[in-house]
């Protein structure tokens, strides 16, 4: 009887053990995935972001790299490759070339020599009334008479008679404005260090507009060009634009002597708004370009790649890609 109690307590033992342990799983419950667990953890949230970096990197890496024409120049082709799509490429040096012939077909701009021009107006248009009613050289300012040193005694006279007569000072007035803001414009007088240049050039003379504002306008006028000493060409077609001026007879001559003692320029290089002029032509150029079509060749079988092949294929691939 002892023996049998000993063996049913042995056999309850394990029992109560199982019974134990099934209790407390009970209890404790089983572990479960939370949300909240994996916002706690800041290090593991980096892990994973950093492993998306990765991943997501890799992969474009990979498509991209795939794209990349693995080719060199001098390179033989293992195989033939066609143009995948219509595309335009500009032709830079083309372009640059028809950019740099329009810059050289703009014309020169000139325009007036307003600080001789101004002074030779005033200086002429007061000059009757400077001398009028003086009858000897010695009654001259040294001033006018270093200005006017062909100065003689006859057109003294002339000049005299005019200034003390307010019509013909009237009359001197219009033909003074007529030879410095027209003849001198239409037929300019140039110094020979311009001349050659001037005549085999296309040229415009920049003209103040009475807005204000600046024109443009075409030179038509023969230059007369000024060197010393004055051929007899330059004289001769002085006294043409000094008598078409209305200058009484004589003072013609005065006048010419007059203009070629000064030796100015009516005329002079505008070189600020000659280039602006030559940078608008050459803006005006519409950009070459070379058209491509989709099954055009870019390189077959065999064939050893040239630079300008390689270019080509590299053309190609960014314009595929974009």
């Amino acid at each position: 009887m002892a023996r049998t109690g000993k063996s049913t307590k042995a056999k309850t033992a394990p029992a109560k053990s199982a019974r134990r342990r099934a209790e407390l799983r009970r209890n404790l419950g089983r572990p479960a995935f939370s949300l909240r667990t994996l916002i706690d953890r800041p290090d593991l949230l980096n892990a994973v972001a950093a492993l998306l970096v990765f991943v997501i990197a890799a992969t474009m890496l990979m498509n991209w790299s795939r794209e990349q024409p693995r080719v060199r120049d001098g390179q033989i082709m293992t195989n033939t490759r066609l143009k995948r799509l219509d595309y335009a490429v500009v032709d830079v040096d083309a372009t640059e070339k028809q950019r740099a012939e329009a810059r050289a077909s703009a014309p020169r701009i000139y325009r007036t020599n307003t600080t001789y021009l101004d002074l030779l107006h005033e200086s002429l248009r007061g000059l009757p009334t400077a001398l009028a009613n003086r009858t000897s050289l010695d009654d001259v300012d040294p001033v006018v008479r270093r200005d006017y040193p062909h100065l003689n005694e006859e057109t003294l006279a002339v000049l005299s008679a005019i200034g003390s007569d307010n019509v013909q000072v009237s009359n001197w007035y219009l033909w003074v404005d007529n030879l410095i803001n027209l003849q001198l414009i239409e037929t300019p007088l140039i110094l020979s260090s311009e001349y050659q240049v001037f005549v085999t050039h296309n040229r415009r003379l920049a003209r103040v507009q009475p807005d204000g504002s600046t024109k443009d306008e075409m030179i038509l006028g023969i230059p007369i060009e000024l060197k010393d000493p004055p051929s007899a060409d330059a004289v001769a077609r002085l006294r043409q634009i000094v008598v078409k001026s209305n200058v009484p007879p004589p003072l013609v001559e005065f006048m010419i002597r007059k203009l070629l003692y000064d030796q100015k320029a009516s005329l002079v290089f505008d070189a600020e708004r000659t280039e602006a002029t030559a940078r608008e032509f050459a803006d005006m150029v519409q950009p070459v370009t070379i058209e491509h079509h989709a099954g055009e060749l870019l390189y077959r079988r065999g064939d050893v790649l040239t630079p300008a092949q390689y270019q080509d294929l590299m053309t190609e691939r960014d314009k595929y890609q974009a």
